[in-house]
This record gives structure tokens, sequence and C-alpha cells, in this order.
């Protein structure tokens, strides 16, 4: 008897809580609740790195050519793909232009070059990079990685002393050669397709 009214019992507050969740399910329907989550956790490696501040980020409308980029001005390189960086509110921060070259070292070399509204460099930032250790791979390192950042620049030019000038990694002159560019195609397109 004792079980019987124990079964009862459990079987009715499991009914009563079945049926609160229900109606509180039929309440909440329609309603959007963000979830909090980690900026970086959200946006792209290449958005996080070259735009800090931006909290999301959309594909540009702009499609990239299929073969290389320039006709052949920049080595055999690629646009892949741009994004637009935005900050809050929805306003454009900067572009990420995603670019391979195929005259690295060890190719596939893949960077995104980061540019403001106002033409000027965040940086670069590596997606694929497989260049001879102790060498190449010091692409990715701040001496030469930090030469793109902060510069209003036509192009930037391999050992020029000039405002444009970049150094070239002592002992990967092929590398440097291919970063540049990459960059360098990268500003060429958001002048041609981007820039307003």
């Amino acid at each position: 008897m004792k079980r019987n009214k124990l079964f009862a019992v459990s079987l009715a507050v499991l009914l009563l809580v079945s049926a609160l969740g229900c109606r509180l399910v039929e309440s909440l329907q329609g309603h959007a609740f963000e979830l909090p989550s980690s900026q970086n956790d959200t946006l792209p490696s290449e958005i996080s790195a070259l735009f800090p501040d931006a909290v999301s980020v959309r594909k540009t409308e702009i499609e990239a050519a299929d073969g290389p980029y320039g006709d052949g001005r920049f080595g055999s390189t690629y646009i892949v793909r741009t994004e637009i960086a935005e900050g809050a509110k929805g306003v454009v921060i900067g572009y990420a232009i995603v670019v391979t070259s195929h005259n690295a070292y060890n190719p596939p070399l893949t960077l995104a070059v980061g540019i403001t509204p106002d033409g000027k460099t965040t940086g670069i930032h590596f997606l694929e990079l497989n260049e001879v250790p102790g060498k190449g791979m010091q692409a990715d390192e701040p001496a030469f990685r930090d030469q793109f950042s902060g510069r209003i620049v036509d192009a930037f030019v391999l050992n020029e002393p000039d405002e444009n000038g970049v150094d070239a990694i002592s002992g990967a002159t092929v590398t440097s050669k291919a970063v540049v560019n990459a960059v360098n195609a990268g500003l060429d397109f958001y002048r041609a397709a981007i820039a307003p």
C-alpha cells in the first residue's frame, strides 16, 4: 500500500513539473536571448588579431577573381576572401583581405592584411606559414611582422630606406618578397574594390 501511494505521489509530482515546464516553454517562444560569449571565440583569428575592438564580422559581397591577382604584378598571388570588421553599433572599423601567395619558399603562404577605412594598415596575421624554421618562419615574429602596422602606403618596398620600406629577413629573401607581394596585392585590392 505504501509503495502504491509513493508511486502515485511521485507520478503526480512528475506530471506537475512537466506541465509547468511546458507552460514555461510556451511563454518563452518567440523570445530571443543572447548568451554571453568571449569575443575571441566567435570571431575569426585574423579579425581578432587585426581589429581587437571588433565585435562582429561579415563577408563582403565583393567576390575575388579566380586567377592570380593583378595580372602577375604580385607574382602568383590570389585574393581568397574579404571580411568587414565591425565595432559597436555596426560601425565599420576595418577590412581584412585574406591573400595566398604561391611564391613563398614552401608555398602556400596565406595571410590577412588589416586595413582601416582611411587606408591605414593595422598589420598582418598569418593563417598558413610553412617556411624554413629559423629563417622564413621569422616572418611571423614581431621584428618583421610589425613593419606592416600603422602605415599608409601605396605599396611596400623590400629593403628600401624610405617610408614605404620593409627590411627583409636575413637569409629568407624569397619569403620576405612573398609576404610583401601578398600585402601589396591586398592593398591594391582594397583600393580597387573596397575603398570609397
